[in-house]
């Protein structure tokens, strides 16, 4: 990770030994680059080493998420043979602010509040159309699905490199049930001998 220099450092919030989610406070950042990492405090005042440091990018509109690439659009999705779910979209590079790495498949869900579940990655084709085929699902099962283009960036150097995925922030499903019994058999059929 990226190293951080204790004699530029600011404290930025402190929190309570245990805490293992946090939220950094609203602050007044202009664009440029930023780096995070965490101290320990004993009681006497005593600090320890800083660990690994975040990089945090703001950009010019604001926003701390590096630039992704368009949103997927014109997604569908199709019950074919076997149980299996067609989902396809299109992608368009006019007026990409990145090159995405790629798209990533979720499944949707409301349990009550929305959980997504990664079910495939695709690279990037240079294509306009994409397509991808899910696992054969058992009759009847239903799955509302998202796809959404994202973005590699690396951080670091060498052994202390490490990847973070950025993605479009869509939200829209496609739902569809997947078909594994195919059309009732035909009934009544009969043969006649002519001639």
């Amino acid at each position: 990770m990226t190293d951080l220099n204790p004699d530029n450092a600011e404290v930025a919030a402190l929190f309570a030994d245990g805490t293992e989610t946090f939220t950094v406070p609203d602050q007044a950042l202009t664009p440029g680059t930023y780096l995070y990492a965490l101290v320990a405090v004993s009681p006497y005042g005593v600090f320890s080493e800083i660990g690994p440091a975040l990089e945090v990018v703001v950009q010019d509109d604001g926003s701390v998420d590096p630039p992704v690439g368009n949103e997927p659009t014109d997604l569908t999705v199709t019950a074919i043979a076997g149980g299996v779910l067609l989902v396809r979209w299109r992608y368009s590079e006019a007026g990409q602010p990145a090159e995405p790495t790629g798209f990533k498949i979720y499944s949707v869900s409301d349990d009550p509040t929305p959980v997504w579940t990664l079910l495939a990655t695709i690279p990037l084709r240079g294509s306009s159309r994409y397509r991808w085929n899910s696992a054969a699902l058992a009759h009847e099962t239903e799955l509302s699905l998202c796809v959404r283009a994202y973005k590699t960036y690396t951080y670091g150097e060498g052994e202390e490199a490490y990847d973070v995925d950025y993605e479009t922030a869509n939200t829209a499903t496609v739902t569809a049930a997947a078909d594994a019994e195919g059309p009732p058999a035909i009934t009544g059929l009969t043969a006649e001998l002519i001639g």
